[in-house]
């Protein structure tokens, strides 16, 4: 919206850049606005309702601004390439929203009812490639992002690494390779630096060269049917 002179009674008159067509902001309109900047402020202040300066009640100030709850915010897309995103899925209540976002703040989001490869499509087809990705593993991310991004680098999150061994391993292994790997595991947490990257690369290749065995180990999950018994693998 930008300015376009004051119409014959005074009122300031409006241009929206879209359309190119102009109106005037009426009593109701602006009485609206100042209502949405009030709920607003108090959703994301620290504020409850009773605490809020309206000068009525807290049930007059829900029926005011429950209007406020079916605006669905949209990202504002500004084509900025950034030399890093870090993407991920939140669910919330029946919904996932996939997020994506620079190390300081929020760039794009969509709401869908799950995870999936063409979900992250649509999100990704909004933003410019990066250089690098940060990401959990999601199968539909890693399937979305070539398809979307081609020469982006894929760097797994250290602290979804992390969450992933201890819940195969356990906070108390009981066999020294799976002890082994847990203390390799816990270091990622604490290095950030290239070097020390090196560092744990180099730590895992010694312990798969000392334990090799565990590469081929399965546990097996056995299937009586009427006819035959078969092995099913739990893990690959």
């Amino acid at each position: 919206m930008q300015r376009r002179g004051k119409t014959a009674a005074g009122t300031q008159r409006w241009l929206c850049l879209s359309c190119s067509r102009s109106h005037s902001l009426g009593h109701g309109t602006q009485k609206q606005g100042r209502r949405l900047d009030r709920f607003v402020a108090w959703l994301l202040g620290k504020q409850s309702q009773e605490e809020l300066p309206t000068g009525f009640t807290d049930r007059t100030w829900r029926n005011q601004t429950a209007w406020c709850w079916s605006i669905v915010p949209k990202p504002e897309l500004t084509g900025e390439v950034y030399p890093i995103l870090l993407l991920d899925g939140i669910r919330i209540s029946s919904q996932v929203c996939l997020i994506a976002r620079t190390p300081g703040y929020v760039v794009g989001w969509a709401w869908v009812p799950y995870e999936s490869s063409g979900y992250w499509d649509k999100l990704l087809a909004t933003l410019p490639p990066p250089i690098v990705v940060v990401c959990d593993g999601q199968k539909g991310i890693l399937v979305s992002i070539p398809r979307n991004w081609r020469g982006t680098a894929i760097q797994r999150c250290h602290f979804h690494v992390w969450q992933n061994v201890r819940t195969k391993l356990t906070l108390k292994p009981q066999t020294k390779a799976g002890q082994q790997l847990l203390q390799l595991a816990r270091g990622l947490l604490k290095r950030s630096r290239h070097t020390r990257a090196g560092q744990s690369l180099d730590t895992l290749s010694g312990n798969l060269g000392t334990n090799p065995w565990q590469l081929p180990e399965r546990t097996y999950l056995h299937r009586q049917s009427e006819t035959r018994t078969t092995q099913v693998a739990l893990h690959p």
